[in-house]
């Protein structure tokens, strides 16, 4: 989504945060981090111990 509409997203952040260009891209290129890391977290891990644990 922010690929495709980013300057509908950034004009609606802008309404209420004063953000330069920069800083909303850094702020969700680094959300976008956060939640690949989170996947990773929280599916590929577990499913890692389930097999070492698994007979």
């Amino acid at each position: 989504m922010l690929s495709f509409a980013r300057d509908l997203i950034y004009r609606m952040h802008s309404r209420f945060f004063k953000l330069p260009d920069a800083t909303f891209d850094a702020i969700h290129y680094g959300g976008m981090a956060v939640y690949k890391l989170c996947i990773f977290i929280f599916t590929i891990v577990p499913y890692f111990a389930l097999l070492i644990i698994s007979p």
